[in-house]
């Protein structure tokens, strides 16, 4: 059936220790999760005047690539942006700007930050720069 759909079928042996819904709990978070943080991304580019098609068509061509790179790279070598590169400057800018303009969604980055985080601290962020940008998710969001 995953394969009729397009999907790539995984068959594990749970251990007994794990319960099976544990393994559709992390397809879950995946897919209806990315779905979530999308309709976050539409909204906030909607409220900055972008047409609802041309914004959906915009992140859906940035998740392909994602997922792509994900595929081919595995994690953590798959993720980009600010937090793997140590930016705290812009994880508060990012902050302020979704608090000016999107007030809605800077809970989910904020909820989601530390998840990433973890993947660049396993990509080889440094603990100076980790907490940086835990000092900056910590910190009140200025301009909002």
């Amino acid at each position: 059936l995953a394969a009729a759909c397009g999907a790539t079928p995984v068959v594990v042996e749970a251990p007994a220790q794990i319960p099976g819904p544990a393994y559709h709990a992390a397809a879950a978070l995946v897919a209806n999760g990315t779905a979530g943080l999308a309709y976050a991304g539409v909204e906030t580019l909607l409220r900055l005047g972008v047409e609802r098609r041309e914004a959906e068509a915009a992140l859906g061509a940035l998740l392909r690539t994602v997922a792509g790179h994900i595929e081919r790279l595995g994690l953590p070598a798959a993720l980009t942006g600010p937090v793997v590169r140590g930016d705290a400057d812009t994880v508060a800018a990012h902050r302020a700007a979704l608090a000016r303009s999107a007030p809605e969604a800077l809970p989910a980055y904020d909820a989601i930050v530390p998840t990433i985080l973890r993947c660049a601290r396993e990509a080889g962020l440094g603990d100076a720069q980790c907490e940086a940008i835990e000092a900056a998710l910590r910190a009140p969001v200025r301009g909002g």
